[in-house]
């Protein structure tokens, strides 16, 4: 798929500009956490004393990690 950068740098992979050179995007499959990774950051957030806002954000930050490489 070829889609127009700037749109692509928004992040929305939607619009497809044939007009311009545009960029390739590759879409990559989907990962989620194991049930290891899931347990460690419960254990890491339970041993800092994290708020469900903070559990909730570590948890997120280990998704884009994952998901981001």
């Amino acid at each position: 798929m070829i889609v127009d950068e700037g749109c692509f740098e928004r992040g929305c992979a939607c619009h497809d500009s044939r007009e311009s050179p545009g960029v390739v995007v590759v879409k990559r499959e989907w990962r989620g956490l194991t049930d290891a990774e899931r347990a460690s950051v419960q254990f890491e957030s339970f041993k800092r004393g994290l708020s469900p806002l903070e559990f909730m954000e570590l948890h997120e930050a280990k998704l884009k990690e994952l998901n981001h490489e």
